[in-house]
């Protein structure tokens, strides 16, 4: 199994965000992840990524676990993973190439020549050559969520994060987000976990849906699972309703 979450629990200070989650993840799949705000999805993601260490509970990234593991073990894994940002998370002050091949400048030991040829890879792969002496407040933004993914590829990672990826653009800057997101795991069989609010997305992308309620998992499936289930839960929040479960017991 690529990654597996065993048990984990999340307060912060009297907040229960994350309850015993139980997961895992297969190699190569695409992972939606759905819930109300402050049902823990990412903080979920950022347990995941490292940045965030349990209460209790385990995440293991092919068998090691990332809170315990040894450093060249802890390097490797989180040289496998690209985040991608809420709010893309650009530099201001750096130029496109420059924030796409930022982690390459600080931590790779690749020559300039190198960092420059895999920036244009990664600019390439979402469609935005050319374009690597442009600022972040030159770029629209559907296109700034574009270099922000071109960033998390720059390394080739493996497994592939994306936290509220269609936040803040418009309906069809979020499609060709998704179709982007569905193109680039298609063409590098990449393992991606999207958080997201955008179930248009959510169904557009995944392999299988995760919802989470109260920092716990309650439901997951296929789309096509999701679509059809009678979970109260899981219908109510597809359908947008006010009335239901979730509105009886969460504010």
């Amino acid at each position: 199994m690529l990654i597996e979450i065993d048990n984990l629990h999340k307060s912060f200070l009297d907040q229960k965000v994350l309850a015993g989650v139980n997961l895992f993840f297969e190699e190569g799949k695409t992972y939606v992840i759905i819930g109300r705000s402050g049902c823990g999805k990412s903080v979920l993601l950022r347990h995941i990524i490292g940045l965030l260490k349990p209460d209790l509970g385990t995440v293991r990234i092919r068998g090691v676990d990332i809170f315990s593991g040894s450093k060249e073990q802890l390097d490797n894994i989180r040289a496998s993973i690209g985040m991608v940002f809420q709010q893309s998370a650009l530099f201001d002050s750096l130029t496109v190439g420059e924030n796409v091949g930022f982690l390459l400048y600080e931590k790779s030991g690749l020559s300039r020549r190198d960092i420059i040829l895999r920036v244009q890879e990664a600019l390439t792969m979402v469609g935005l050559n050319g374009i690597e002496n442009k600022y972040p407040e030159e770029l629209s933004g559907g296109m700034k969520k574009r270099v922000a993914i071109a960033r998390a590829l720059c390394g080739r990672p493996s497994i592939l994060i994306y936290d509220e990826p269609t936040t803040g653009i418009d309906p069809i800057g979020a499609d060709m987000i998704n179709s982007l997101m569905k193109s680039l795991h298609d063409r590098l069989k990449i393992t991606s976990l999207v958080v997201t609010h955008d179930l248009v997305s959510a169904f557009k992308i995944a392999d299988r849906i995760i919802m989470l309620f109260n920092g716990r998992v309650i439901y997951q499936g296929a789309p096509q699972e999701v679509v059809n289930t009678d979970n109260p839960y899981v219908r109510q929040f597809i359908e947008g309703k006010k009335e239901g479960p979730i509105n009886q017991l969460e504010v």
